[in-house]
């Protein structure tokens, strides 16, 4: 992201020669500054979905170009492919008729079949306002074929107003729904959620707009029992926002975000989910045995893991000078956290700088190390970026790969 001059390198030189304990945290900045690879996987990412056909595991992500596509065991730089959905039209605004045609991806999810791609249609409601009016789900049960992926695609069949949208007091258009999924390496553990409604919207008429729920399962959606928040108290009645595989069920959590130590051949022995900036952790379905591991110094909005780490994204997108980047923490060799944070060996922290929030992070391979695996992270900002350290050609996916050995552009 930083690029050293040749004025600010001599004044580093000079420094070095006249003062010399300076010369180490200068030079190993400059390490840390690496030269950027181009930027093949763009925009605002909110998520990376694991998906298997054929014994091979996948990635799929929405990004510039669509619906993006790679083999999980492909760990180098401009591997992602494009997916063309048949019969699918990508967004396009036609300023000679001032109409919107196509679709927008927003989203992609799977679970132990399915891939689901969420697309949302657009409309102008008045000049220079356009707001979404139309979410749509389409899937397909991909399967392999030499060394591709392929598949009939068709739309979900939906309840009429499972997506709807409100006016906020600012004005603004809102979502009144959410949709949150297991994301899990192992194939069967996969399973992806809607939530309509919320217990802090109110209808029209003043009601409480309660919360509904629906499961996607096998390319079909069904209502589903309202389930309890493993992190509510007693009799208390919250929103669900994540959801984990542990100990053979889902468990559901009114957590931003949450994730487990989870393998593709080992089952989890903990699970962590934030609580504003602090990490909570647990080996168990029993609230009682949370604990609290750190705080994060900001509010968490991704966790991934690794064998011997724990990655946190940070962010808040109801606060423009929250703050953001990459903080990492051990784990033990049971999964369990330290009560502190440790310093990244890698160039994290300076590439992803804190004025860059954290959309989803994922592990390729979750038992290798951290300096093993292959770590991805999709990264944004708020406003304009005027008066933080960050571009807008940053916005998108970034990795670490063992081959290359830093966090870079993907």
């Amino acid at each position: 992201m930083k690029k050293t001059n040749r004025i600010f390198l001599a004044a580093s030189i000079l420094c070095s020669l006249v003062f010399t304990s300076c010369f180490d945290p200068i030079f190993a900045t400059i390490r840390k500054d690496v030269a950027p690879e181009k930027a093949t996987v763009s925009g605002n990412i909110a998520s990376i979905a694991r998906f298997t056909a054929g014994g091979e595991e996948y990635l799929f992500l929405a990004a510039n170009d669509g619906l993006r596509y790679k083999n999980i065991k492909s760990e180098s730089h401009g591997a992602w492919g494009v997916y063309a959905i048949p019969g699918f039209t990508y967004h396009a605004y036609d300023y000679d008729s001032s109409t919107h045609k196509g679709s927008q991806i927003l989203n992609v999810a799977s679970d132990a079949t399915n891939l689901y791609v969420f697309c949302a249609d657009y409309e102008d409601v008045t000049e220079g306002s356009t707001n979404p009016y139309s979410i749509s789900i389409w899937t397909s049960a991909l399967t392999a074929t030499n060394g591709g992926l392929s598949g009939s695609w068709s739309k979900v069949s939906l309840p009429g107003d499972l997506f709807t949208f409100y006016t906020d007091s600012n004005g603004y258009i809102s979502s009144a729904f959410s949709v949150f999924k297991t994301n899990s390496p192992m194939t069967a553990h996969r399973s992806v959620y809607v939530r309509k409604g919320s217990y802090s919207l109110k209808k029209a008429d003043g009601s409480i707009f309660t919360p509904e729920y629906y499961e996607l399962k096998a390319g079909k959606c069904e209502k589903i029992a309202t389930p309890a928040a493993f992190d509510a108290k007693k009799g208390e009645s919250k929103d669900i926002n994540s959801v984990v595989y542990f100990g053979g069920n889902p468990i559901y959590l009114s957590a931003k975000t949450a994730s487990t130590n989870e393998t593709y051949d080992k089952e989890a022995t903990y699970f962590y989910y934030a609580n504003g900036s602090t990490l909570n952790y647990c080996n168990s379905t029993v609230l009682s045995d949370t604990k609290s591991a750190f705080d994060a110094g900001g509010v968490i909005s991704a966790i991934m893991t690794t064998s011997d780490s724990i990655i946190i994204g940070r962010g808040d997108w109801d606060s423009s000078s929250a703050t953001g980047g990459l903080v990492r923490a051990v784990l033990d060799s049971t999964g369990k956290p330290a009560g502190s944070l440790s310093s990244f060996s890698t160039n994290a922290s300076y590439q992803i700088n804190s004025n860059y929030y954290i959309l989803t992070l994922l592990n390729a391979n979750p038992e290798k190390s951290e300096l093993d695996a292959s770590l991805y992270a999709a990264i944004s900002f708020p406003g304009t970026g005027a008066s933080s350290n960050v571009a807008f050609e940053s916005i998108g996916l970034w990795s670490y790969y063992k081959g290359r050995g830093n966090w870079n552009r993907e």
